[in-house]
């Protein structure tokens, strides 16, 4: 009995990081070729307002299309400083469990649209797609002087759009 009681006090303590690790969030900085963190928007061509699109999936399928998704998401975020017309991004995502967000700022709608029907996009979105389970986007207009873009603010926007959503 002894050895089960030792083992329970070592489990529970897992148990409960765990399971308090699986609401926690970690996001990469808002950053990018178009924004200097003391000067603000610095990409050539932008205004006054530059567009915000917000993705959130919900993963589900199995281990390999998971693996799938975040390689190929991966590889659009590595390409993305390379995009013309952006600003910046910042990715979140879910310790624990099958959550991500994108974020990316964009000079303009031509720009993210661009983007949106890169090859590499839509490669990527053609290979994981067996991964997605929901997915949701918001396109928000903000003034310039406003980034950085806070998540809280991206999340809320997601929260307040009736932009595209869909379940598998």
């Amino acid at each position: 009995m002894p050895k089960i009681l030792a083992l329970a006090a070592l489990l529970v303590p897992v148990a409960l990081a765990l399971l308090a690790l699986s609401g926690c969030t970690i996001a990469r900085p808002f950053a990018g070729p178009g924004y200097d963190r003391t000067r603000g928007v610095v990409a050539p061509g932008a205004g006054d307002t530059v567009v915000v699109a917000v993705t959130h999936a919900v993963l589900g399928g199995d281990g390999e299309a998971r693996r799938r998704f975040w390689k190929d998401t991966s590889a659009v975020l590595a390409g993305l400083d390379d995009r013309s017309g952006l600003v910046g991004s910042s990715v979140r995502r879910r310790l624990l469990g099958g959550e991500a967000w994108t974020m990316t700022v964009w000079i303009d709608d031509d720009s993210l649209e661009r983007f949106v029907r890169s090859d590499a996009h839509r490669a990527a979105m053609r290979s994981s797609s067996d991964a997605i389970a929901e997915m949701r986007f918001a396109r928000v207009d903000v003034p310039a002087d406003e980034l950085p873009f806070t998540w809280e603010r991206a999340l809320r926007a997601l929260d307040e759009s009736n932009g595209y959503a869909a379940a598998r």
